[in-house]
């Protein structure tokens, strides 16, 4: 669990009317706490520590996605230096050891131990000053007269010629956000270099500089670079040296933000007692609970689970409806039954009704399981059976974007493998090549499953049982929120020489699982007509009609064939189609539309030169159910 869960921010006026915005930070916690929450998923904050191995400088810089970012990196660096200073400073009797207190008391304005113990271990209230009032401030000429030890100093006067808040409390650090741009170079000039004089030797700025665009979460590479800045780098590393400053990056990569943002909600969710929907996504809850306020992310979970608890006090799991029922998001589409581009395929009449159907069903099978009505598990698996080049992965692509609309999945993201491409490359890393297969996807799609569990002696290899028994486990555990689809080449399922067959009987479990069986029917020669047209159309060619027929008669033909590649064929027979066009094309004489329309005589040439290739007429087939 995550210690720091937030930038723990206080805002109001002081008695002069001033409005005031100050950190927060904990009272002394000790290096275990960091490094603990570094395991739980704060590790692009390991900078902090790094710095303060050799000692924290009294100017750091800070480079953040987002303000909030940059506030809880300032406050561990704080609380860490606090315990190191305390570490130094107390003598084994608990007082204050004069030498290195003199060392470290220089200028600062702590009246005895009692003091200096309550402000190292009790937390510290620091100012957050935008670049834009501490730049406006200091550069004028409104200035009064202040000491601090044996030094005297001008102060900045506000418009009432009071002396802003910030600077009265004048023993603690500071923070200036450099919130203008994201910008160094040039931008960091004698303006900052005054800021950072101005302060003393011995109060410790921060300087936090973040995005122009906070709710633009993104890497390091988008910050300071020298070699790309040029001059302006120059600028930049110049103030750095002038200051004896040190620099830190928190920014971190969109895997490590998403990682760190699950982890916090999930503190966030046992400090309220709360947890996730088992059959929810929670990396998306997070996403728009996120979204609310980028530039507060953290702060904004805690706002929301708040407001849950405070509308429903009962409530201990929390979903994308939970959001939805309190008008937080947007409610789910609906998928209708038709206007999707199912309706664009050409042919699969039966299979466009099934799917239809699965969605349907699946969607009143979860409602009913929600409302208690019915009881027993829901199982999003199935298994499309047919030929190459059937429209087989368009139509899983088009089932789980329908299951998405319809809210019965939370994301839509899709990934084709082949059976094969589950084996790991060594023994032992196959099933986490499964396991993360299922973490990164929704809709799974497994081609020529069968080549999972074929073997040459009867017998599958270690990869293959290690995948299946890792596909049993996965299929136990997310067959409600994600959709798995087998699909393969094949005819009866009860034959015995049947590939997917054969893939089933290999592990029981699968088979068990499996909620709808589809066939996909090759294409009828009438069907490959209108593909042919569609494809031809799609690239912007004119192409006739008049050899409408032998297109027919060509492709009936070939659907008795077992090497029969149905879509696919139609997109080879436009590209054959289009290699006689080429052939007659004069670069020289106007472009035409004869220059790119497909002839009959094209398309005679094109039947006669296919016909002739190696294994274009084998023996035939038949698969069903």
């Amino acid at each position: 669990m995550i210690t720091v869960k937030k930038a723990d921010v206080l805002t109001g006026k002081t008695g002069n009317g001033e409005n005031y915005r100050i950190l927060r930070t904990p009272a002394i916690f000790g290096k275990d706490t960091f490094h603990s929450d570094m395991k739980a998923g704060a590790s692009f904050f390991k900078e902090c520590e790094n710095v303060l191995l050799k000692k924290l400088e009294r100017c750091v810089v800070i480079e953040a996605n987002n303000e909030e970012e940059g506030l809880v990196a300032i406050t561990y660096m704080n609380a860490m230096a606090n315990e190191d200073y305390r570490m130094s400073l107390v003598d084994e009797d608990g007082s204050i050891d004069e030498t290195e207190y003199d060392e470290w008391d220089d200028g600062w304005d702590m009246d005895d131990d009692e003091d200096i113990l309550d402000y190292l271990g009790g937390g510290t209230m620091i100012p957050i000053v935008p670049f834009s009032e501490a730049n406006s401030q200091i550069n004028k000429d409104s200035m009064l007269p202040f000491s601090m030890g044996d030094q005297r100093f001008l102060a900045p006067v506000n418009k009432d010629g009071l002396i802003p808040y910030w600077m009265d409390i004048s023993s603690i650090p500071i923070i200036i956000v450099k919130d203008e741009t994201v910008g160094y170079g040039s931008r960091f000039n004698d303006f900052d270099d005054r800021i950072i004089n101005y302060f003393g030797p011995n109060r410790r700025v921060f300087y936090l500089v973040i995005r122009e665009d906070e709710s633009e979460r993104q890497s390091k590479e988008i910050f300071f670079d020298p070699e790309e800045l040029g001059n302006e780098g120059v600028s930049f590393a110049r103030f750095l040296m002038n200051h004896t400053a040190d620099r830190i990056n928190v920014t971190a990569s969109d895997a490590d933000i998403e990682k760190y943002d699950v982890e916090l909600f999930k503190s966030w969710l046992d400090q309220y007692g709360m947890r996730v929907d088992k059959a929810e996504d929670i990396e998306e809850i997070v996403k728009n609970i996120v979204s609310f306020d980028p530039v507060y992310p953290m702060t904004s979970m805690e706002k929301t689970l708040k407001y849950i608890r405070h509308l429903e006090p009962e409530t201990t799991e929390i979903s994308l409806d939970t959001l939805r029922r309190f008008g937080l998001i947007s409610p789910a589409k609906t998928e209708q039954a038709s206007g999707t581009s199912l309706d664009k395929l050409i042919g699969l009449d039966r299979v466009k009704s099934e799917v239809r159907g699965i969605v349907q069903y699946t969607r009143f099978y979860k409602d009913m399981l929600k409302k208690g009505v019915i009881k027993g598990e829901l199982h999003n698996v199935y298994m499309f059976v047919g030929a190459p080049g059937t429209a087989k992965t368009t139509v899983a692509k088009e089932l789980g974007r329908m299951m998405k609309n319809a809210g019965i999945l939370r994301r839509d993201r899709f990934i084709s493998v082949t059976g094969a491409e589950l084996k790991g490359q060594f023994v032992g890393w196959t099933a986490p090549k499964v396991a993360e297969l299922f973490d990164k996807n929704d809709i799974i799609l497994i081609d020529e499953a069968y080549s999972l569990t074929s073997s040459t002696n009867g017998e599958m290899d270690t990869y293959a049982q290690e995948a299946l028994a890792q596909l049993a486990i996965e299929l136990e555990e997310h067959s409600a929120d994600k959709v798995v689809i087998f699909a393969g080449y094949g005819g009866n399922v009860s034959d015995r020489d049947n590939k997917m067959e054969e893939f089933l009987r290999a592990n029981p479990g699968i088979k068990s699982r499996i909620s709808a069986y589809v066939v996909f029917d090759s294409y009828s020669g009438e069907e490959m007509l209108s593909i042919i047209h569609g494809i031809a159309h799609e690239k912007g060619l004119s192409m006739v009609h008049t050899a409408d027929r032998e297109i027919v008669s060509y492709f009936n033909e070939r659907s008795k064939s077992d090497t029969f590649g149905n879509g696919r064929e139609a997109r080879n027979f436009v590209d054959s189609a289009l290699k006689k066009v080429a052939n007659r094309y004069d670069p020289t004489k106007p472009v035409t539309k004869s220059a790119y329309t497909i002839t009959k005589k094209d398309i005679q040439e094109t039947i006669e030169s296919l016909r002739k290739e190696p294994g274009r007429l084998s023996r035939t087939f038949h698969f069903g159910f």
